[in-house]
């Protein structure tokens, strides 16, 4: 995300799901959105709502990290089992991989 790199331990993880849902893990607090994507590569997210669990502050900073991330996403590239999301400026926010196939 960013600058903030997710270890590989952290359990975060985002679905976009049916019906333009988001939900997700930050690794302390559920997330929730609402989304919009197009096959030309658009996408909106947001807001990003959250559960209120406080954790430690290193986590609540990806978490915050994850929350904006979503929603100054703009746009998309999909490769296989890699996500992209860029802002406006087409500069990368956030880089997914999916894990499974449910």
């Amino acid at each position: 995300m960013g600058e903030i790199a997710v270890p590989p331990e952290s359990s975060a993880f985002v679905q976009f799901r049916s019906k333009g849902r988001l939900t997700g893990f930050s690794g302390c607090n559920w997330l929730f959105a609402e989304y919009q994507a197009d096959d030309m590569g658009q996408i909106f997210v947001g807001p990003v709502a959250a559960t209120r669990q406080a954790c430690a502050e290193s986590v609540m900073e990806r978490e915050r990290a994850l929350a904006a991330a979503l929603e100054n996403a703009r746009s998309y590239h999909r490769r296989k089992t890699e996500l992209a999301l860029f802002d406006a400026e087409a500069k990368p926010v956030l880089e997914m991989r999916q894990t499974d196939w449910d």
